[in-house]
């Protein structure tokens, strides 16, 4: 490092749900950006002493940067100046925890297929839960199928629940 330049040291954390699978980008004034990555750290020696802007940029859209973004720092000859970049990113999905509660004299053996927007998620024990995750915000259609002939669902099937970003809903079925 020129003794008459800085060293300029960025830092990223990153915590939350669902973290940018990309990385961001890092821009020093108007000078071509970089690449860092959610959990990592730059060091960009040669940077003249005075004031510069450093801007932490494509972020998800589900990420914010904690602190002020542009950060504005003053370097001086011979220094390292470190500037962290705290980003958090909030869950953009949500999921079920779907049960059954089989009661009676011949339960269904075979369990019950799970759908969700008619499309199937698995085998869902008589007596059993299945989680299901990855499903975008907002309402969906759950239902089972291949009820055994002397089982009934009680209540609608399927059945409409709404999903919240971050949030596990739990559906329960009695047969």
């Amino acid at each position: 490092n020129d003794p008459g330049t800085a060293t300029l040291e960025i830092t990223t954390t990153t915590t939350g749900a669902e973290p940018d699978p990309d990385g961001y980008m890092v821009q020093v004034d108007a000078t071509e950006p970089r690449a860092i990555g959610t959990g990592a750290t730059l060091q960009l020696p040669g940077v003249a002493p005075g004031n510069h802007t450093v801007l932490l940029a494509g972020l998800a859209p589900n990420c914010t940067v904690q602190e002020e973004n542009p950060h504005v720092v003053t370097l001086a000859a011979s220094q390292t100046v470190v500037v962290g970049f705290s980003v958090t990113c909030a869950a953009t999905t949500g999921g079920l925890q779907v049960t059954a509660a089989t009661t009676g004299s011949s339960p269904d053996a075979d369990g019950y297929g799970l759908t969700v927007d008619g499309t199937d998620q698995g085998t869902l024990a008589a007596n059993g839960a299945l989680p299901i995750d990855g499903l975008a915000p907002g309402d969906h259609s759950i239902g089972l199928g291949g009820v055994a002939g002397n089982c009934q669902v009680q209540g609608e099937n399927p059945r409409t629940v709404t999903v919240t970003s971050g949030t596990a809903l739990d559906v329960a079925f009695a047969v």
